[in-house]
């Protein structure tokens, strides 16, 4: 068999290779670019590809390491480039685009090379013919596993240290794979033979086996982590329902004994301490009229603390609410519903330099079977992002949004979902549940 037949792979079939990895992490992405623009740039991609790997293929020593490290960057740059994300989570994708482009090529060649016609390569339209069916198994295994494991349009924050360990282990696993190979006319490569293409597709699938128990494994810490993050933000709204039916309990005793203050304060002759009497009456009353009446107690008790919060920011908050389909929903799901949605909406809002622009409108009525909550909040600026999601103000923005996933998820256990949108002047949020459905409650 002839050695150099499998020491170097054919520089066409490893750009293709690296070529289609990019994509696989590419276009479930949010793209900076799309149509004619994203294909361009693709196919310049596929050309320097082609051409570094072309040369590669006829060098040694130095300049063959650098060559390397030169279709590394580029691939590099094509996921940066062509995806909406930030450095360290492009080196991240870079990671499993390498090992993976690195893998398919080794597998193809070695089935070509060494098990289908004995160490002659075959020729022509059969060669690639192999290569396509290689390519296609690979990566579309790979891309099934990645939709299950939401890889591709995943939102873990990926940090630093995460980044380059993921680097690290493709580039590890890289030199382990072709030791072999730099160490020509060597005791290894002799007493390998041709079973250093083997040791090298093992070490490959090794590699990316191991990068994707690492994906896993900090995916199952995110999903830990913002599970406990939603419950904790369902437990405080939770407790701030209580405490604001508390407060509304106590105004409704001291609003009942206003009859009998007025005559106290009938009778007192010191006016500075009738005037401070006053004072607090006229406090109570201004509760009272921040009271909501929905037909729904919780929701009543919500909205009334939450217009409270309004008064004492300058926003104006109108409620428009037909709150029957409400009665079969779990109080803690009404709670996260209107209790994150409005906060959000109130923290917007407060930011506003203008009072007369503070604005925030509620709805809730049942439109064609469907129990539609709306809260819509003045907003003249653009926040969605490009994956459909408000802009944070917060630092740790990176962990921000688990008031919105709360409110998808208790929308979700009855057959609802929620959106966003943004309608001229107006950032909306529109929650819909089909109201047959919603006396269905998941534990």
């Amino acid at each position: 068999m002839n050695m150099e037949l499998y020491r170097t792979l054919p520089g066409l079939h490893t750009a293709i290779a690296e070529w289609l990895a990019c994509l696989l992490y590419i276009f479930p992405r949010t793209k900076r670019l799309n149509g004619w623009k994203l294909w361009t740039v693709c196919a310049v991609f596929f050309a320097a590809l082609a051409f570094t790997n072309l040369v590669r293929t006829r060098t040694d020593g130095v300049p063959w390491v650098f060559l390397m490290a030169g279709g590394i960057a580029e691939m590099y740059l094509m996921i940066l480039l062509c995806c909406k994300a930030g450095v360290w989570k492009a080196l991240y994708h870079w990671a499993h685009a390498f090992i993976a482009a690195e893998f398919a090529a080794s597998l193809e060649w070695q089935l070509n090379c060494y098990l289908i016609y004995g160490g002659q390569p075959m020729s022509g339209g059969l060669m690639y013919l192999v290569m396509a069916l290689v390519y296609a198994a690979v990566f579309g295994i790979l891309w099934l596993m990645n939709r299950k494991g939401d890889l591709m349009k995943n939102q873990v924050h990926t940090s630093v240290q995460e980044a380059v360990a993921a680097a690290f282990i493709a580039l590890a696993m890289f030199m382990l794979s072709n030791i072999a190979f730099a160490l020509r006319d060597s005791v290894v490569s002799t007493t390998l033979g041709a079973g250093v293409l083997f040791v090298r597709t093992l070490a490959d699938l090794s590699g990316l086996c191991m990068l994707y128990a690492h994906d896993e494994q900090r995916r199952e810490i995110y999903l830990r982590y913002e599970l406990e993050a939603m419950d904790s933000l369902l437990d405080r709204q939770y407790e701030q329902f209580k405490q604001a039916e508390a407060n509304n309990e106590a105004m409704h005793r001291v609003y009942h004994d206003l009859k009998h203050q007025i005559a106290f304060i009938k009778a007192e002759k010191d006016e500075k301490k009738k005037a401070s009497y006053l004072s607090e009456m006229e406090s109570v009353v201004s509760i009272h009229e921040a009271e909501a009446v929905t037909g729904n107690s919780v929701l009543d008790t919500i909205l009334t603390s939450k217009n409270l919060l309004c008064a004492k920011s300058g926003i104006t908050m109108t409620c428009f609410a037909d709150a029957a389909g409400l009665e079969r929903l779990d109080v803690m799901d009404i709670c996260s519903i209107f209790g994150n949605a409005i906060d959000n909406a109130i923290e917007y809002e407060a930011g506003l330099p203008d009072p007369e622009q503070r604005l925030i409108k509620v709805t809730v009525h049942q439109e064609n079977r469907f129990l539609l909550i709306r809260i819509e909040n003045y907003c003249q600026e653009r926040v969605l992002n490009g994956e459909n999601l408000p802009k944070s103000r917060k630092q740790d923005s990176p962990f921000h949004g688990y008031g919105l996933k709360s409110i998808r998820r208790a929308a979700e256990k009855y057959g609802g979902s929620m959106s966003l949108s943004q309608d001229e002047e107006w950032f909306v949020l529109t929650v819909l549940i089909p109201v047959e459905a919603t006396g269905y409650a998941q534990t």
